[in-house]
């Protein structure tokens, strides 16, 4: 007769029972990164004044934007405004994160019928490869 013991069976069950807490904070904290990478890039686009043609709006010379072009910045009310919510969610239903602009307007700007002077769709749009990146490494640094 044989027999055989297998050793530290207790440390690798203690280790994934703590799995999916180390993988929610991963995951998380990639969201987190995530997110405020496009809030960088969104104020990015809105600081990159695009040419267009020179108006006079509450008594001062502004160029609005051509369509198609993220809205150049008049007051800087719109760059204020662009900011990241916490992440949402657990591992089971999934995580969610908010960026967003929350000046009454912006909105309409981003809206491609009305204004289309996109600068939130063109800066998640970017970063989306780097997204699925940080998301997956904080996946695989915690298994």
């Amino acid at each position: 007769m044989i027999t055989f013991e297998v050793e530290g069976l207790n440390a690798l069950t203690n280790k994934l029972k703590g799995l999916p807490v180390g993988i929610a904070k991963e995951v998380r904290k990639a969201m987190n990164e995530s997110a405020l990478r496009v809030k960088a890039d969104a104020k990015n686009e809105i600081r990159k004044t695009s040419i267009g043609k020179t108006v006079t709006r509450r008594g001062l010379k502004v160029i609005v934007s051509r369509p198609g072009d993220a809205p150049n910045s008049d007051t800087g009310k719109l760059l204020e405004s662009v900011m990241v919510s916490p992440v949402k969610g657990n591992m089971f239903k999934g995580y969610s994160i908010e960026i967003k602009a929350v000046t009454p307007y912006a909105e309409i700007l981003e809206d491609k019928k009305r204004h289309n002077r996109p600068f939130m769709q063109p800066a998640l749009d970017k970063n989306k490869p780097k997204i699925r990146k940080l998301i997956i490494k904080a996946v695989t640094k915690s298994i």
